[in-house]
């Protein structure tokens, strides 16, 4: 996705979306990336992480609340729903939203 003049608030969105994942213990391994060279500067690359896509969210831990529910407890009536408007409306979507791919342990270096 690259960000239209909102990186501000896409960092913002994107640190408290972590924030409530790590504060309630969730099981998905996401991270992002921002281009540092050989395309647009305002790109970033949002990778989730699993072994079974059944279980690509990870799991919610917190029984008693939606994900939506905590962060809005968090951040203020209603922050949820803003701030996805936020994110969505500074990004713009280039090619696929979702591209699967698999991990060949034969070609890869994992490290010691």
């Amino acid at each position: 996705m690259t960000i239209r003049g909102g990186e501000t608030n896409f960092r913002r969105v994107m640190q408290r979306y972590f924030e409530v994942l790590n504060e309630n213990n969730s099981t998905r391994v996401t991270a992002v990336f921002k281009i540092s060279s050989g395309d647009q500067l305002a790109t970033f690359r949002w990778c989730t992480f699993f072994d079974d896509p059944m279980k690509a969210r990870g799991e919610w831990t917190n029984e008693e609340h939606t994900f939506e529910e905590v962060y809005n407890t968090k951040f203020g009536f209603n922050s949820y729903r803003t701030d996805m408007d936020i994110l969505w409306g500074a990004t713009q979507m280039y090619g696929d939203y979702v591209e699967t791919m698999k991990l060949v342990p034969e070609m890869s270096f994992m490290g010691n």
